[in-house]
């Protein structure tokens, strides 16, 4: 099976395998958009009016090969009325790293310090409380950056 795998140009590696799950995770959250969209009973138009653009920037947003900047998405929904939720988990089991072997160790309850969006300029926070839960870790801002 490796020499068919070889002759087609697959690759069930690892880092491939994470690859694909990523593409798919965005195509499936642009795939809702649009669903919610049609759910909605909102037309391209009534999103590029919303958003100050032409319907055919909304078109364009939409198909399936469009590789949006993250700014265009949270507008889009926005404009549509939906919210996004970002969740990062490790790939393969709590504490092993990438494929380069490197470990990452998690220990609850660490302050540090991040960037957060502050309405749509990014500055430096105070401190945030790392919450490990399983493979996904969380930030919430700290006690300590709330004095």
């Amino acid at each position: 099976m490796d020499d068919l795998e070889d002759l087609l140009g697959l690759d069930d590696s690892p880092s491939q395998r994470r690859a694909n799950t990523l593409v798919e995770n965005d195509m499936s959250m642009l795939r809702t958009l649009y669903d919610l969209r049609v759910a909605l009973g909102l037309s391209q138009e009534d999103v590029a009016k919303r958003l100050g653009v032409t319907q055919p920037a909304i078109a364009s947003f939409e198909r399936y090969d469009n590789d949006p900047k993250l700014s265009t998405i949270r507008r889009y929904a926005h404009a549509i009325g939906a919210l996004i939720e970002h969740h990062v988990t490790l790939d393969g089991p709590r504490g092993t790293g990438s494929s380069n072997g490197s470990q990452y160790t998690f220990t609850d309850g660490h302050d540090l310090p991040v960037l957060v969006a502050r309405g749509s300029n990014p500055s430096a926070s105070s401190l945030h409380r790392v919450e490990p839960r399983g493979n996904a870790v969380t930030l919430k801002p700290s006690r300590s950056a709330a004095r």
